[in-house]
Order: C-alpha cells, then structure tokens, then sequence
C-alpha cells in the first residue's frame, strides 16, 4: 500500500469513527510502519471491521487480528495445538497432512519435520513455533494476490 492510500483510509476510516481519540504524528508514523507492506485492500477491510466492532480507537494487535481472520489465518494457540496433535499421532504414521489447516504442515515442515521436532526440548520447540508461525503469517499478509483459506 502506498503512503498516500494508508492516510486516506487511517484518516478518513479510523480517525473520524473515533473523533474524541486525539492521534499525532508518532501514532500514525507507527501504524504506517507497521502496516506498510499489507496489500491495501486488506488494511481497508482491518479498518472497516474495526470500526464496525470496536468502541475505541483499535490498537495495532487488534487490527492485526482482524488482518488474520482476514487472511483465513488460524491463531498461534490453534496451531499448537493441531501440531501436537500431529506429533502425537505421528508416532503410528497415522496423520495426513491434508487433514489439517496448510499453516501447520507449513510450519512442521519449516521445523524439519516430525521426528526432529520431538527431539526439541520444549522452550526450543516454542521459540522455534512462535518464530515460523510469524513469519508465515507475515508472508501471508503481504500477499498482493488472493490468498487462500488456511483454515
């Protein structure tokens, strides 16, 4: 998204649903900073929901919440769930992964797959999910195409 195109749509759609939310020029160098590589229409649909919902003026995890229900993208909490799941029925080879959102295949594989995730202790597996996971959905952000469902 252009600079020009963040200000029409954080002025016009975020600033004036919420007048009384005094926002200065830190604020919104942060916002755009955070949000610049997000395709347009993505961030004006964030906006919308926001304004929709919230009775305040959105904070950044929130606009980025409605971003990943957005972009079909399943939580953190929810990937590690179904990934120990997958660790746990791996050990009969009874898992497929086409049986589960592409973002935890994705991630599994980006981790180097099943067996060595088990031999990672638990703050390594962690660090390590929390860290794919990231990344993956930023990539999944920035998309300018249709992204897929991933759920």
């Amino acid at each position: 998204m252009t600079k020009e195109e963040f200000r029409v749509i954080f002025s016009n759609e975020l600033i004036g649903a919420f007048p009384s939310t005094e926002i200065n020029k830190f604020t919104t160098k942060l916002y755009w900073e955070h949000f610049r590589e997000i395709p347009v229409d993505k961030f004006a649909e964030a906006a919308h929901r926001a304004v929709s919902e919230l009775s305040f003026f959105p904070k950044i995890g929130q606009l980025n919440k409605y971003l990943n229900d957005i972009a079909g993208v399943i939580s953190y909490d929810e990937a590690c769930v179904l990934i120990e799941e997958v660790l746990d029925k791996s050990y009969n080879g009874s898992w497929k992964s086409s049986d589960y959102p592409e973002i935890v295949g994705n991630i599994i594989e980006k981790c180097g797959g099943v067996s060595y995730m088990r031999q990672m202790t638990a703050d390594t597996k962690l660090i390590t999910l929390k860290k794919i996971y990231n990344d993956i959905v930023q990539d999944i952000k920035k998309k300018n195409n249709e992204v897929k469902q991933l759920r």
